[in-house]
């Protein structure tokens, strides 16, 4: 069996930091900034719901994932990972479970968060650079290029889109509730499995066949 993880909101803690640079964004381009009861009321939406209730122009969307990215890049040194997370990485890799990386994050980014905490050697590959939109073709493309089969195969991410993803890409999927949408939006989006603390992704590896 082999784990595929996504970064932002899955390993790295990151959503405040996000929302620290959406606001910036948004301010940038003279739009209201989020209060924490819009924030709580985004993880319960879908991307195209988030766009929509933030009101940001369609067409200005891939500028604004660009600029996003670059900061979330110059700022990855402070990122913290999910509390239990890198015990739990360090755990699957010693039990020799094969780790890989999906992100829409720039690799500057995952290498960086990864050296910091000593986790570089955990994975066996990092892909990324995703669009917002581009998760399953390039989770298609790490299946091909990595030769993994599907079946055996589990991508854990955070968020609907990465439900989403998975499905087209014929893989499993296991859905974090610690991250940008919560449980209630995610369990509506049909992952194979809830995981609700990181402990539970090393349950779930005995629970899969080697």
């Amino acid at each position: 069996m082999t784990y595929i993880f996504d970064f932002d909101g899955t390993i790295a803690d990151t959503l405040d930091l996000v929302v620290e640079i959406g606001n910036e964004l948004l301010s940038e381009l003279g739009l209201p900034t989020l209060t924490e009861k819009d924030v709580k009321k985004l993880q319960g939406m879908t991307i195209p719901e988030m766009v929509k209730y933030v009101n940001v122009p369609t067409r200005l969307l891939p500028q604004l994932a660009i600029k996003g990215r670059g900061r979330l890049t110059k700022r990855a040194k402070h990122v913290k990972p999910i509390p239990g997370m890198v015990d739990v990485i360090k755990t699957l890799h010693k039990q020799d479970i094969p780790l890989g990386i999906v992100s829409s994050s720039s690799r500057e980014s995952v290498m960086t968060f990864l050296q910091a905490h000593k986790l570089e050697d955990a994975f066996e590959f990092v892909d990324t650079g995703a669009g917002i939109f581009g998760k399953s073709r390039r989770l298609k493309s790490s299946v091909r290029k990595h030769k993994l089969d599907r079946e055996q195969t589990i991508y854990v991410g955070d968020e609907v889109r990465d439900i989403e993803a998975a499905h087209a890409a014929g893989l499993k999927v296991a859905s974090v509730t610690w991250g940008l949408n919560n449980v209630a939006l995610l369990s509506r989006s049909n992952p194979d499995t809830v995981i609700e603390k990181p402990t539970q992704l090393l349950d779930l590896a005995k629970k899969q066949p080697r």
